[in-house]
């Protein structure tokens, strides 16, 4: 099945009031950066009292997404010839 298949089914779980968290792992078993299914697991954990780990896949969510807006920031500027050199990016909400 498709990771994005995984993560819709999982939201359509959640919405049900059912447990989505075995389809987020799934996800993040193939792709332990994914911050769709960080953030949603964050929010199962949450949602059944283990925040501490709620809290700790929520941070991982916030710095993939952090990390893909640096890779995009870089991808834009190679794309139009300015090469490397420094840049910030802007704080990302998970």
């Amino acid at each position: 099945m498709r990771l994005a298949a995984l993560i819709e089914e999982g939201v359509r779980l959640q919405r049900q009031g059912a447990d989505a968290a075995d389809r987020y792992a799934q996800v993040l078993r193939v792709e332990p950066t994914n911050a769709d299914a960080l953030y949603r697991l964050a929010q199962v954990s949450c949602q059944q009292g283990h925040f501490e780990a709620g809290v700790e896949l929520a941070r991982r969510a916030r710095f993939a997404r952090h990390i893909e807006a640096a890779y995009a920031t870089m991808w834009q500027m190679a794309q139009r010839g300015k090469g490397s050199r420094n840049f910030a990016v802007d704080p990302v909400e998970a």
